[in-house]
């Protein structure tokens, strides 16, 4: 797993509730997991495995060289 692409902290985990969550809201007995970052609390994408979850999480910070704004315009 990649560190966070917004504070580079190594500090990350995967997050989650599993199938068997009773307590699950918005999809019941469905997994949901996403990677947080501990140090400044950033989260990934919700995905249905951890696997997924670390993808899309890598996949971000993949983007971490780009821009946020054209600095020559400001």
């Amino acid at each position: 797993m990649r560190n966070c692409p917004f504070c580079n902290s190594s500090n990350t985990k995967i997050v989650g509730k599993h199938a068997t969550a009773a307590y699950s809201y918005h999809t019941p007995h469905k997994p949901k997991f996403s990677v947080r970052c501990s140090a400044c609390l950033a989260r990934g994408p919700i995905k249905r495995t951890e696997g997924e979850a670390v993808t899309a999480w890598n996949a971000t910070a993949d983007t971490s060289a780009m821009p946020l704004f054209n600095q020559e315009s400001a």
